[in-house]
């Protein structure tokens, strides 16, 4: 199958047979896959259950933590397939190739695209299942941030159209290459779902997608996601590996998403009193800086 192959042409002017430059890559794009994924009413509420130090850090360093959705590993109930592709869906990918380039399959397409996925996860529901086996590097200093999801929305995309929001690698500044998406997880029998589609998925799909196994978590996430074509080189002509970055970092402002209402408060544990965000700020010294 060689439907890619328009998709293929149409990008070719963006980059070189071999090491692409960072310089002709698109700009990321604002929730440019919308259609695809299953969005939340407005203003609901998300929950995130993460431990104190952690969430310091994030204050402190002005930043919404994301994780590469292809290194989930560090706690009990991480799912090792997050964002790959259906077992019964990798062999017609693998079959699927481009015209241009044989060798360059869907299936390559569809990993490459993965390793440079990366995501925040959320609960919709402030469940006694998220207390217990999230944010466990400190089981006793555990906290979960209430956030409301359409003003939350509205800051990150703020965030990524903003001039000064850009990924530093060894600290230099590259075009904000990364598109931003938001939707509820979808959740299947993961040995045995199977797109029905007469299309090949679009990449994102696959990290809305995870086994029944983990349907308690009633799990929202935003993902930033870079294109599974090419290499990014910099100018130096070092490419980038997105392997070796576990983790990016959003530009995200907690003083002022607390004082906008992005944030509606604050728990210390399951079912405990919403208290106000400004609180912690206070009893914590942290100021604006």
């Amino acid at each position: 199958m060689n439907i890619w192959k328009t998709i293929r042409d149409k990008l070719n002017h963006y980059f070189s047979k071999n090491k692409p430059s960072i310089s002709f890559v698109p700009p990321g794009l604002i929730e440019p896959h919308a259609y695809l994924l299953n969005p939340l009413p407005n203003n609901r509420r998300l929950y995130k259950i993460t431990n104190i130090d952690y969430l310091l850090n994030s204050i402190l360093g002005n930043y919404l933590y994301f994780n590469n959705v292809s290194s989930y590993s560090d706690f009990q109930l991480a799912d090792i397939n997050d964002g790959a592709q259906l077992p019964l869906e990798r062999p017609i990918n693998a079959s699927s190739s481009f015209e241009t380039d044989p060798k360059f399959t869907m299936e390559h397409y569809y990993d490459n695209s993965r390793s440079r996925t990366y995501a925040s996860c959320f609960s919709i529901q402030n469940s006694e299942h998220i207390w217990e086996n999230y944010g466990n590097h400190n089981p006793t200093a555990k906290v979960g941030i209430i956030f409301d999801y359409t003003k939350l929305k509205t800051m990150l995309n703020a965030a990524m159209l903003s001039s000064n929001t850009r990924l530093l690698t060894n600290n230099i500044p590259c075009i904000q290459f990364f598109s931003i998406n938001y939707g509820m997880i979808k959740y299947v029998n993961w040995q045995e779902a199977k797109n029905e589609s007469e299309f090949l998925r679009n990449p994102i799909e696959y990290a809305y997608i995870k086994d029944l196994a983990f349907q308690e978590e009633n799990e929202f996430r935003i993902t930033l996601s870079a294109l599974g074509l090419g290499n990014f080189t910099l100018n130096n002509g070092e490419v980038l590996n997105f392997t070796q970055r576990p983790s990016l970092h959003l530009y995200f402002n907690y003083l002022a998403a607390a004082a906008n209402g992005t944030i509606i408060g604050i728990q210390y544990s399951y079912n405990g009193k919403i208290e106000n965000f400004q609180n912690l700020i206070s009893d914590f010294r942290i100021f604006p800086t």
